[in-house]
């Protein structure tokens, strides 16, 4: 079963397009950005669902920290059905 990391409770909006994204799968609530990361680069994830903008808050400013810090690897762009935001989910670039 694949692992899927959000930054977030269960229940926000980024757990709610890791649902729509990874039916099924095992999800993984981390407290920042940073360590949703970490947890993809260790290998406990397979994936990091980071948003990068809020319709209601506008841009998410914290993501250009994970991007300047190896998040280079965007699968897939999407705006979640019935969430206010957009984003993407990546992984791990390299051999894996």
């Amino acid at each position: 079963m694949q692992k899927i990391t959000f930054q977030g409770a269960p229940g926000a909006y980024s757990h709610i397009a890791c649902k729509e994204l990874f039916p099924g799968a095992d999800y993984i609530a981390s407290d920042t950005f940073e360590q949703a990361m970490e947890l993809v680069d260790n290998g406990e994830a397979d994936f990091a669902v980071i948003p990068v903008e809020n319709s209601n808050a506008g841009r998410v400013s914290d993501v250009h920290f994970v991007a300047e810090n190896g998040f280079d690897d965007c699968r897939r762009a999407f705006s979640a059905r019935g969430a206010p935001t957009a984003g993407a989910a990546g992984g791990k670039t390299g051999g894996d």
